[in-house]
């Protein structure tokens, strides 16, 4: 984490004017954080609370690893305002300062951009990952939103129209802060297209880029993830960033370390994600929220036995959730703040 993420880090925290709350309870986390000691109970209430929208999308991706999505079970769990809104007024998550929307496809729900404004009077940073195809059809109420930042995930096929619809959005509204983001693979095609999304991005304007490591569904696609000892694969990454590194914010893929005792989750301690009905997810790959994870109607939700179980167990149990195994997150390469 380089200085000058965490000055960009602080101007947007400052520019919330955040409650006393809000900075006591980051200034506990920041303790943790900066000496690099947690514990599996936590003294500090989540810093980012991530919501379940909708399990709708306007895509149907074969390589989508979420099991939720466009599935009839989950179709009818759309959160309401009401419900939304309640969930930032827990006692335990009033002290948040981030909010991120997820899902499915953000855009499809018809209450986001009241959910948004929402967040502004609650004083929170907002954002959401996107496709993107369904900004021109919002384009109205992009242009008095108070959104933070939006993260425009490109997938082949749709480039063109996503790059179209960024260009419209920036015009409407060039204080939201956007980002491409792509999935890059240990395949040489795949890490060398990193130049051509920079020059996409070079082209419309955009200097923040987010190239993550791939995912797989299931182990048959676990060779195509990016390891520590991929050496060919961070060279190429050293390039790029000796390459374009002074004029774009870019984020790398975090290589999955084969040690797993050196395997360390931020998220286990910084974030909450939270579906209908207040059950919860410990992070955004353990999908859907379930109340077997707990529930922000519990006494203490964010220390009961699953939280702490698997944040004191992380190593010594690895996997201690499956869906660890292959997870980015796990990485210390890319060292973020929240």
């Amino acid at each position: 984490m380089t200085p000058g993420i965490i000055l960009k880090f602080l101007k947007d925290f400052v520019s919330l004017n955040p409650t006393s709350g809000q900075i006591f309870n980051l200034f506990k986390y920041s303790t943790h954080f900066f000496l690099n000691r947690f514990n599996a109970r936590v003294t500090y209430d989540p810093l980012s609370i991530g919501i379940y929208i909708t399990y709708s999308c306007n895509l149907k991706c074969s390589y989508c690893w979420n099991p939720t999505i466009n599935n009839k079970e989950f179709l009818n769990e759309t959160i309401t305002v009401k419900e939304f809104s309640e969930v930032l007024e827990h006692p335990r998550l009033k002290n948040a300062f981030r909010v991120s929307f997820v899902g499915g496809e953000p855009l499809i729900h018809p209450d986001l951009f009241e959910f948004i404004e929402i967040c502004r009077e609650k004083k929170k940073l907002t954002m959401f990952p996107s496709n993107g195809l369904l900004i021109q059809k919002r384009i109205e109420e992009f242009k008095n939103s108070s959104l933070t930042s939006l993260q425009v995930s490109l997938y082949d096929g749709y480039i063109e129209k996503q790059l179209e619809n960024i260009k419209e959005l920036r015009k409407v509204n060039p204080h939201i802060k956007i980002s491409l983001a792509r999935y890059v693979t240990r395949e040489k095609e795949s890490y060398a297209y990193m130049e051509k999304v920079i020059e996409m991005a070079d082209g419309i304007g955009l200097y923040n880029i987010c190239f993550q490591n791939f995912e797989p569904r299931d182990s048959k696609d676990a060779y195509l993830s990016i390891y520590n000892d991929d050496i060919e694969v961070l060279e190429h990454f050293q390039k790029i960033r000796s390459k374009y590194g002074k004029k774009f914010n870019i984020t790398f893929p975090s290589p999955l370390i084969r040690d797993f005792s050196k395997r360390f989750c931020y998220d286990l301690h910084t974030v909450i994600f939270v579906g209908k009905g207040g059950k919860i997810s410990p992070c955004s790959t353990i999908v859907p929220p379930d109340d077997k994870y707990g529930n922000i109607s519990d006494k203490d939700f964010w220390n009961n036995d699953y939280f702490v179980s698997h944040r004191r167990n992380y190593n010594k149990m690895f996997p201690f959730n499956p869906v660890c195994e292959y997870c980015y997150e796990s990485s210390r390469h890319e060292r973020t703040f929240v």
